[in-house]
């Protein structure tokens, strides 16, 4: 449910939820069909052009054209060429029409079983999130004529849009039962991956100075003589407040983080420094310095504790898409699929 749930919730999901649904869930995306789809379409003897009208010159619309049936649900083969459209939309690589139509089709019939088991065990969406849902979606399309654009671009009714919403936020709640609550990370799986990761688990050491750095080269007598100036100044001032200096422009005062790489210099000077300390001139390729220590924190070992969310987020990704799979083939052991369309039912049988 792309441009819906988009548009009516701001990816306000759970993140398995969500990319469950968002992996799997065909409601309405735009009608506008890829060339190779289109033309798909049309040599199969199918108008794509008006899926409203029931007939067009003789040929039955993609509305009315069942390519294959789920324990007796039909499913269409606008629906079809839409799920098609949108998995060529977001394929990273060019994928070929029949791979492009098989998966299509293998997505239709996980939602329609899906959604068949969750009707089954009395999950329903509850009308007032469908009607939160609906709002947010006139909200954010922002008026009531771009809403009614809409649903004429999708060529569906309130009704319809209604109905595919509830569909959806159903199927949400099968794939939370079925996945998400069903996929736990052992304690070994995370120390394991932790002990593996444990270099790239580490905050690097902090260095941060104000800098006084001067414009002048750091090779002229000017820039030195300059540079002793200032340092007196503020070695003379009781709280060495670098940010009291008057500006005559020569120099300029900055806050600034030190890289130990690109600061070889200026690392040296400062590691020796306590917080609040102040440094005598320092010379560098470019220029004259002067540092104050603001603050310091040396690189630290993150514990297992403090990464823990960010091993289990990254072990879940996999697990959820294995747990999905057993679920594909669980739904799939005892379903009755029917393959209509001639040229699927060559590839599946």
């Amino acid at each position: 449910m792309d441009r819906i749930i988009a548009a009516s919730r701001k990816g306000k999901t759970k993140g398995l939820v969500c990319a469950s649904v968002t992996v799997l869930c065909l409601t309405f995306v735009n009608t506008g069909l890829a060339l190779a789809v289109e033309k798909t379409v049309q040599r199969e003897g199918t108008a794509a052009s008006d899926t409203n009208q029931e007939n067009i010159n003789g040929q039955e619309a993609p509305k009315e054209i069942v390519v294959a049936k789920v324990n007796g649900a039909e499913i269409k083969m606008d629906s079809l060429v839409k799920m098609m459209n949108r998995l060529s939309a977001k394929a990273k690589n060019g994928v070929d029409r029949e791979t492009l139509q098989q998966q299509a089709l293998d997505k239709l019939i996980t939602l329609n079983l899906a959604y068949q088991q969750a009707q089954a065990a009395g999950l329903q969406a509850d009308e007032k999130n469908v009607t939160a849902a609906m709002a947010n979606l006139k909200k954010n399309l922002g008026s009531e004529e771009a809403y009614n654009k809409f649903l004429d671009e999708e060529q569906v009714t309130e009704v319809d849009l209604r109905a595919q919403i509830t569909r959806s936020l159903t199927l949400e709640m099968a794939y939370a039962r079925e996945i998400y609550n069903k996929v736990a990370i052992p304690e070994e799986a995370v120390e394991k991956e932790y002990e593996k990761e444990k270099a790239r688990y580490v905050t690097p050491e902090k260095m941060r100075v104000v800098d006084v750095l001067f414009l002048q080269q750091a090779s002229s007598e000017a820039a030195q003589k300059k540079a002793e100036e200032v340092l007196q100044k503020i070695q003379a001032e009781k709280e060495q407040n670098v940010w009291a200096l008057s500006l005559d422009g020569t120099f300029i005062v900055r806050t600034y983080d030190i890289n130990r790489n690109k600061d070889k210099e200026l690392y040296q000077a400062a590691k020796h420094l306590k917080n609040g300390e102040l440094s005598g001139i320092i010379k560098t390729a470019k220029a004259l310095h002067i540092i104050k220590m603001k603050e310091y924190e040396p690189e630290r070992q993150l514990t297992l504790e403090e990464v823990r969310g960010n091993i289990e987020n990254a072990l879940r990704v996999p697990a959820q898409d294995r747990r999905l799979q057993e679920w594909d083939q669980e739904l799939r052991k005892e379903a009755k699929i029917e393959i209509s369309w001639p040229e699927l039912a060559k590839k599946n049988s």
